[in-house]
């Protein structure tokens, strides 16, 4: 099993150009520090998962001064990890210890005089993970954070207040988008939304056109991942744009990152006018009160799109679509089959990470039950596959890894693209250790693996070849190898992105 410092040196390797703001050989001089007083490899490698933890928020909000950093930051920090940060639990044992160990770091960094103060992070610790966990922006007087599972609204004043700011937002929000700096990303997602069937842009009647617009928007800003760093746009532009905004529009923000994708259908109307619904998958009961949607039949239908749950939910942009009872229950098998396949790619997935990750899948599978007649849309021969056991102990040689990572931003492969490809290499180094001639033809050799996995953007030997001056053979032999080993074949879910998830529904 490879050393502590083996792994920083592994993990700090992906920076080529950017510098990290953490730097290695802070790192490494506190963790020399505590191996001399003691600490056990296990103990150091306790410690560099909170260290990466925090690290991986910084690089993320491209935060360039730690020493600058107040209780907004902290407390953004954290709730941004339980939301992305893979292991990142919310609890109060756990997020003491992530602050212990900040603390206990920042108090080496002082000792160096690499900073010159941590008083902000001790205040933040106690307020934060003290005698109970706070992570209420409310309760902290905040002006700035992502998500927070514990908002609701008081009044319908409150309510209808929330409406009107975030319909001034969203317009805000879809031009920001439409810079040149996100073009890519907004082509990429029209692709993504449309389809190979083009299901949603088969229409030129101009309210269907503004109905296509709106789901867009909604897909985008919601669920769709950035190209560069794999978050959400919305997550993004809470970020790097909060602070042009007033305190109503940040707490607004900050409620709109706590919606969920949710798939529901209408029991009955109450008294007041709304509407009591039923979430499909998780059987919560809700009540949505302003259905300005005139349906006929709200009991027929099955509606998607983002929620704001209490127990009353306000509604970004619902669509609703004719499912009969007995085809909704085929739906929710189909979906499920879905969630499992996911699970082999993301162990203990629940339907927040699943929606999370792939509600874009979700989407077109509800239009194809409903336009198509399909009945079965998610690949059978996958489930219940023997995959090979991977013992995560080595880690992979890094100039492979190295080579990889930078090769695919290049060529324009998305960050999530890339942490499938890393898996592919991590996950065939366990059972072929040690150091790599010729990094080139295997990093070659993985994109091949997982282009053709994936289908959509399949890149020839000849052409990786090329790109990397290595022999069309060596990517073949090497290829092949990856193959047989971990048993890969098209459509892995696995190593399955998104476009690739979307697109296995459409093989037949």
């Amino acid at each position: 099993m490879e050393n502590i410092y083996y792994e920083l040196n592994h993990y700090y390797s992906k920076y080529n150009e950017q510098e990290p703001i953490i730097q290695l050989e802070w790192v490494e001089g506190y963790f020399r520090l505590k191996a001399w007083n003691g600490y056990t490899d296990k103990q150091l490698k306790e410690l560099w998962q909170h260290l990466k933890f925090f690290e991986y928020y910084l690089s993320t909000a491209k935060i360039k001064d730690i020493e600058k950093l107040n209780i907004d930051d902290y407390l953004h920090a954290v709730n941004w990890l339980i939301k992305k940060g893979p292991g990142f639990k919310r609890s109060l044992k756990f997020i003491k210890s992530f602050f212990a160990v900040l603390k206990d770091f920042f108090s080496y960094l002082v000792s160096k005089n690499i900073i010159t103060t941590m008083t902000e992070l001790e205040r933040s610790s106690l307020i934060i993970a003290g005698e109970k966990l706070n992570l209420k922006y409310a309760d902290l007087k905040c002006t700035v954070g992502p998500f927070n599972p514990d908002i609701s609204f008081k009044s319908l004043d409150e309510l209808n207040t929330f409406i009107d700011v975030y319909e001034k937002l969203y317009f805000r929000l879809t031009q920001y988008y439409q810079a040149d700096s996100f073009q890519r990303d907004v082509q990429r997602a029209l692709f993504l939304y449309t389809g190979p069937l083009d299901v949603e842009r088969i229409s030129n009647k101009s309210d269907e056109q503004v109905e296509f617009w709106l789901g867009f928007w909604d897909y985008f800003l919601f669920d769709y991942h950035l190209i560069e760093n794999d978050i959400h746009p919305l997550d993004y532009f809470l970020l790097h744009e909060t602070w042009r905004h007033s305190n109503t529009e940040q707490k607004a923000m900050r409620q709109l990152i706590g919606t969920r994708f949710a798939i529901f259908y209408v029991t009955g109307v109450c008294f007041w006018g709304g509407l009591k619904c039923v979430n499909l998958f998780t059987d919560e009961v809700f009540y949505w009160p302003f259905p300005e949607t005139e349906y006929a039949n709200f009991e027929k239908l099955l509606f998607f799109g983002h929620i704001l749950a209490n127990d009353i939910v306000v509604v970004t942009h619902i669509t609703g679509l004719e499912i009969s009872p007995r085809l909704r229950k085929r739906i929710k098998e189909e979906i499920l089959r879905q969630k499992e396949l996911y699970s082999m790619q993301e162990l203990n997935a629940d339907w927040f990470d699943f929606f999370d990750r792939h509600a874009l899948t979700v989407r077109h599978t509800l239009n194809v039950f409903a336009f198509y007649n399909k009945v079965n849309v998610t690949p059978f021969h996958q489930l219940g596959r023997k995959f090979p056991t991977v013992a995560s102990k080595h880690a992979p040689d890094k100039n492979v890894s190295k080579r990889l990572g930078k090769s695919m931003r290049s060529l324009g492969f998305s960050q999530h693209d890339i942490d499938l490809a890393q898996k592919i290499w991590f996950d065939y180094y366990q059972f072929d250790v040690g150091i790599k001639n010729n990094p080139e033809s295997w990093a070659a050799a993985v994109i091949y693996v997982f282009t053709h996995n994936n289908v959509l953007r399949k890149m020839s030997a000849t052409s990786l070849a090329e790109l990397f001056d290595v022999s069309v053979n060596s990517i073949y032999n090497r290829q092949k190898k990856i193959r047989l080993t971990l048993d890969i074949q098209k459509y892995d879910p696995r190593y399955l992105s998104e476009e690739g998830f979307m697109f296995s529904l459409f093989q037949n």
